[in-house]
């Protein structure tokens, strides 16, 4: 097993025989309020892990700045000699309680038994959610990629909202009202509106998008005439996918997938259900 003492060596070495270099550990956090990282992965019993999560930690912290500087004098940020593999989020990896694991066949099929639908999507706001330095350091990121982030949530909030207003606008209607009273607020009243017509209808219709996530159903061509909130729960269970094919087409797959499963940026979470009125998304 590595100790502390070899993660450093070879991380001096990095440093000084290659300049600038991004980190080769995807740190996550909750994508909450910005705090100090102290997720470890798995406990294994031995003091070593934690030697080298906690020396990992400060290697990225020490390359992000490297990768700074270098696109402060505008030159080309140099991408890792040896990264380790990216933890697979569809398998938990090392997220605690296996928060941002991405629900599976067997989670979409007990979804639509139970008529219910769990989202995430990039926070949606005014102005795009941009990482603060702190948070890119962590992320190892350079200048570039955060402004590749930036538009990366400017197109997701964009789709949302091209989606979100007018399905809104059927419950509350009028566009105008729909723009006015906000995404969150829109959410909601879709959902109020949803359960009050029929409870059984809004089952049957969350039931269909938990089916076509899990691959028992082929997506409609077209959501026209569906319930707005059957169109709603499609379009946010596909809106993941498309942030990450943004991130990709600029910064590749291996880290576009890094990236959009990071504690480190703003997300919305909740779950549609027919039942109880839906708890605020988690950020």
């Amino acid at each position: 097993m590595l100790n502390r003492s070899v993660v450093v060596a070879a991380a001096l070495g990095v440093v000084l025989g290659g300049g600038g270099v991004a980190g080769f550990m995807a740190l996550t956090k909750k994508p909450e309020k910005v705090r100090p990282d102290t997720a470890a992965p798995a406990k294994s019993g031995a003091d070593d892990d934690e030697d080298v999560e906690a020396a990992n930690a400060n290697l990225v912290r020490s390359l992000a700045e490297c990768n700074r500087r270098l696109g402060d004098l505008g030159q080309k940020r140099v991408e890792p000699m040896a990264s380790a593999p990216a933890s697979d989020p569809s398998q938990g990896g090392s997220r605690r309680g296996g928060r941002g694991r991405e629900p599976q066949q067997v989670d979409w099929d007990r979804h639509a038994a139970d008529g219910t639908v769990p989202y995430r999507i990039p926070c949606i706001r005014d102005t795009p959610f941009v990482p603060s330095t702190r948070q890119a350091d962590r992320l190892g990121l350079a200048p570039q990629d955060v402004e590749v982030l930036k538009e990366a949530y400017k197109s997701s909030n964009a789709r949302v909202m091209a989606d979100l207003v007018p399905l809104c606008a059927q419950v509350v209607g009028t566009k105008e009202v729909a723009e006015k009273i906000g995404p969150q607020a829109c959410m909601n009243a879709i959902m109020d509106s949803a359960r009050k017509q029929s409870p059984e209808k809004t089952k049957e219709a969350l039931s269909r998008v938990a089916e076509v996530n899990g691959g028992k159903r082929p997506a409609p061509a077209s959501t026209q005439g569906a319930l707005p909130v059957e169109a709603l729960m499609l379009a946010f269970t596909k809106e993941q996918k498309a942030f990450e094919a943004d991130l990709a087409a600029k910064l590749g797959p291996e880290e576009a997938r890094r990236l959009a499963n990071a504690r480190g940026l703003c997300s919305e979470r909740g779950t549609a259900r027919a039942g109880a009125p839906p708890a605020e998304p988690d950020r």
